[in-house]
């Protein structure tokens, strides 16, 4: 689990019920987390716009450089194919990345312009398609990675001032994809 306030990546052991804790560069802001193919775990830092990795055996942690400045990366999940994808959730960058894992922790990032406004958390289907919660924009997103193609779909029904501009009744946030039938699963904490 990430604890964002306090700049920390915990782990608590069910079966001997240890707590472990890992701290970042104060201010980093952890948000979500994913583990790779090989167990190593993955983490945004909003505040210090970096990628983090966690080797789970040697505990060392490694930070990467989002190449976009400033751009808040939020949620982050692992494809079907074991690449990464991770969303930038600062206002106006429009922007989701992805990149291959490595057992070193460095890795080189690739970014994708998005129809989404302020994507938020993400998640993938069984199609290798992106899906992406977008905010306070009362959408969820979804991006093609193998054609390049992205679509907004706007799901929020209460009032807005303009379409896309929902900060005051609607944040889409979690998403999850079924994986038995693809449909997409998410929650408005405002609505």
């Amino acid at each position: 689990f990430t604890q964002p306030t306090t700049s920390a990546i915990g782990e608590f052991n069910p079966q001997n019920e240890t707590w472990n804790l890992w701290h970042l560069k104060k201010g980093s802001t952890p948000y979500d987390l994913t583990f790779d193919d090989q167990g190593n775990l993955w983490f945004t830092e909003a505040n210090t716009n970096m990628i983090g990795f966690l080797n789970i055996h040697t505990h060392q942690i490694v930070e990467n450089a989002i190449p976009t400045a400033n751009s808040g990366p939020y949620g982050i999940t692992l494809d079907l194919h074991g690449t990464i994808w991770f969303t930038e959730n600062a206002a106006g960058i429009n922007q989701i990345g992805s990149f291959q894992p490595t057992l070193s922790g460095t890795i080189k990032i690739t970014e994708y312009a998005i129809n989404g406004l302020r994507p938020h958390l993400i998640t993938t289907d069984r199609a290798g398609n992106i899906w992406f919660s977008d905010g306070f924009a009362g959408q969820v997103g979804e991006f093609n990675p193998k054609r390049g193609i992205n679509a907004s779909f706007f799901t929020f029904g209460g009032t807005c001032a303009s379409a896309g501009n929902c900060s005051t009744g609607t944040h889409i946030s979690g998403i999850y994809i079924d994986t038995t039938t693809d449909n997409v699963w998410f929650s408005d904490s405002l609505s």
